[in-house]
């Protein structure tokens, strides 16, 4: 059985929780790198605003962990780049990972 895992992460205790990444888990290890399909900024420029308001980087660039995401999780979701981040940014928006 697939499990989805949507991760977040805060920078420090003052800050909003945000998203860090969305993956599948087979109940033993995370599925990773299933393609080779490398990221592409220019497939996800409709979604940018919104990616760097909810998906940002504590420790890098955020293209530089949208890019890292994408390659070692996303490309396991059988999704374009595009569904993968904004499907994940539904989940959030969602508040379901805050029990509401």
């Amino acid at each position: 059985m697939l499990i989805v895992i949507l991760a977040l992460l805060r920078c420090n205790t003052t800050d909003d929780w945000h998203i860090h990444g969305r993956w599948m888990d087979n109940n033993t290890v995370p599925l990773e790198y299933c393609t080779n399909e490398t990221f592409s900024l220019i497939d996800v420029k409709t979604l940018t605003v919104q990616l760097d308001k909810y998906w940002s980087s504590c420790y890098e660039d955020n293209v530089m962990l949208w890019r890292n995401e994408w390659q070692k999780h996303g490309t396991c979701f059988n999704q374009t780049q595009v569904n993968y981040f904004n499907e994940t940014l539904q989940y959030y928006y969602s508040d379901y990972w805050q029990g509401k």
